[in-house]
């Protein structure tokens, strides 16, 4: 078993992409007093981007932010999509006491979200700029899912710094246990209700994801 790392975890990138669970990974910090941000601005995304290839320091605009999530843009359209949660080595260099999370999950599942999210806005917008038809999608993305998982364990390894949790087997209660030994994370709800609650991990595991054709929002 890998040394738990000595130094204090002062951030936290949620390296998924979209409908990977990022509304209760975020609901989980904010209720046990973490600050998180959950962007479906695209601001983080493009602010990471932007300070990998120019340079500059790094998120100065969330300096009291613990847990990032939300790293991509896909809007405005006729800009290529961003996916800021591919950059987790340079993350991980620039942040050196940082921890991450990997949620995962069914890739048919995701694909299909992937497809169908704001009427398909989100494919439009990956195919326009890949220059495919929409139905060559889902084969790109299911190689760009197992490339990023493989990237993912190159990368790390045994560190751990990176929790991996599979939202469609286990609950954010599991997450909140596994981080606990990076830093204190309660696996528990107001009141002890809700999809945090560890008794019932298969009626939790929905609530990991918002209703489909809904945009992923966590503010």
């Amino acid at each position: 078993m890998a040394p738990v790392p000595k130094a204090p975890v002062t951030r936290v990138f949620h390296i998924s992409p979209e409908w990977c669970g990022q509304e209760r990974v975020t609901q989980a910090f904010r209720l046990n007093g973490y600050r998180a941000l959950c962007d479906d601005s695209g601001a983080v995304a493009r602010d990471i981007v932007f300070s990998q290839a120019t340079g500059r320091a790094a998120l100065t605009r969330w300096p009291r932010i613990c847990l990032f999530t939300g790293l991509y843009a896909a809007s405005p359209a006729w800009q290529p999509p961003l996916e800021a949660w591919r950059r987790f080595a340079w993350l991980d260099r620039t942040f050196p006491r940082a921890a991450f999370i990997l949620t995962t999950r069914d890739p048919e599942g995701w694909i299909l979200d992937r497809l169908t999210r704001d009427g398909g806005a989100l494919a439009r917008c990956h195919a326009r700029h890949l220059d495919v038809a929409p139905d060559a999608l889902p084969d790109i993305w299911q190689a760009d899912w197992h490339a990023h998982q493989a990237a993912v364990q190159a990368h790390f390894g045994d560190d751990p710094r990176l929790i991996r949790v599979d939202i469609d087997r286990e609950t954010p209660a599991d997450l909140c246990r596994r981080m606990a030994a990076l830093m204190p994370l309660k696996p528990c709800l107001r009141g002890g209700r809700g999809c945090l609650k560890p008794t019932r991990p298969r009626a939790c595991c929905p609530c990991w994801r918002p209703r489909r054709n809904r945009r992923p929002r966590c503010r």
